[in-house]
Formats: structure tokens, sequence, C-alpha cells
């Protein structure tokens, strides 16, 4: 049994909270809630603080789909199929994880996040669409699947990476892709639990405490994106995502 003290337990559930409310708004928050696992236990196994990462995650973005499907019912045809395709996706991921390095992923995970980075600033916010209102349902899927296993795999940029993809590829508005993004990285984040319990690398107790922080920040965050609007949730993808990419560059240096 891992002890700790008061102080370091209250910065996770802090660093939850922050982490829900920008993952709910753009993605990102394994930005915050998995660096700070690695701080806190710099000498517990990495799966670990991925398993437990999950966990929080997963009860936040639960809570933020929740008030997203409230707000904008999605067609459940096809949003099915995205959860169902990144559940299998990240599964595989996850469990590749359990046997592999993923060291060699590094440098092209920094290039495809400045890429990324660099067309949302060029690109011109497009009209809002409703949400899932497309034909590129093939597109759609396969963007589930390789971010998918991407989650499962490695983790932190999962929702920004789901996020630009349905806005780019697919042609969705910031919101609704947004509202996508959520449904399908509850989905992951599920295949990944699932994984991560059965080889024991997840710390149930503080997974729990951090998920509660995690979801009062998810509906804080979702219910912020829905009253601003597809702007506001462009603008905070775009610092997110920079920040991540510095993370990534940093590391490698």
């Amino acid at each position: 049994m891992i002890e700790l003290h008061a102080s370091a337990v209250a910065a996770l559930l802090l660093a939850a909270l922050a982490a829900g409310w920008i993952d709910a708004v753009a993605g990102g928050g394994g930005l915050i809630q998995l660096p700070a696992l690695l701080l806190v236990f710099p000498h517990a196994a990495t799966l670990t603080a991925m398993g437990t990462n999950k966990t929080s995650s997963f009860i936040g973005t639960s809570i933020a789909v929740r008030t997203y499907a409230q707000a904008h019912r999605p067609n459940w045809s096809l949003a099915g199929r995205i959860m169902a395709t990144a559940f299998v996706c990240s599964g595989l991921g996850s469990f590749t994880a359990t046997r592999v390095s993923t060291d060699f992923l590094r440098p092209i995970i920094v290039v495809v996040l400045a890429v990324v980075w660099v067309f949302t600033i060029l690109r011109r916010p497009t009209a809002a669409r409703e949400v899932f209102e497309t034909e590129r349902r093939g597109t759609a899927l396969a963007i589930s699947a390789v971010v998918g296993f991407y989650d499962g795999l490695i983790g932190p940029g999962t929702g920004s990476f789901l996020l630009i993809g349905f806005v780019a590829l697919v042609g969705m508005s910031f919101l609704g892709a947004s509202v996508a993004a959520k449904l399908a990285n509850w989905a992951t984040n599920l295949a990944s639990i699932v994984v991560f319990a059965t080889t024991g690398h997840i710390l149930w107790w503080l997974g729990l405490l951090m998920g509660v922080a995690n979801a009062v920040g998810g509906r804080l965050g979702a219910r912020t994106a829905i009253a601003r609007g597809s702007g506001f949730v462009r603008i905070v993808f775009l610092i997110s995502t920079g920040a991540l990419l510095v993370k990534l560059v940093w590391s490698l240096l």
C-alpha cells in the first residue's frame, strides 16, 4: 500500500480538477494529470501511473459526456460506432503498452502535434454544424481507430487529436467535435481500465478519489464550452496543445 502525505493528495486532487476542466473543453487533460502522478510516484511503474490516470479520467469524462449529451443530442447510430471502434483499438493499444517500449513514438508525436497546432492557427473557423452532421463516417471511424490505439498505448493529447481530426478531416465545428471527442475518449478510457486492471496497474483508491475532482472539473468544463461556443473551444485547444508540444519537445532534449 502506497502512503501519501496530505499535501501530495491535495496537489493530485487539484491537478485532477484542472485536468477535468481542460479535457472537457478541448482535450489534453492528461498533460496535467499524468505528469502529476509521475512526479508524486517517481519510482513507481509508469503503467501504474497510466492506469490510475485512466481511472480518474474515465469518471471525469463520464460526467462531461452526460453534460454534452443533454445539451447536444448526438446521432447515436454513428456515435455508437465511433465509441465501439475507439474502445477496441484503445484496448489493443493498452495491451501493447504492457509488452513493448513506447519511447520510439515520441519524435513522431512531436511532429504531428506541431503540424496540427500550426494548421489550427492558420485555418479559418467554419460555420457551426450540427453534431455528427457529416457524410464522412468512414473518416470519423478511422480517426477513432488510430487515436484510440494511441490513447491506449501512450495517452496524453488524445482529446486534442480527436478534436482536430473531427474538425479538419470530418468537417465538424469545434463544439460538435468536442462532443464527439468526449464520447470516443470515454470509450478509450474504459478499454484501458479493463486492460490495466487485469494486469494490476491501477491504484484504485487514488484513482477513484482523483476521479471525483476530475468529474467536478469535467462538468464545469463542459458547461463552459457549451456556453462559450466553438471559438472558445478553439482557443483552449491551441493553448493546451501548445503546452503539450512544449512538454514533449522538452522531454526529448
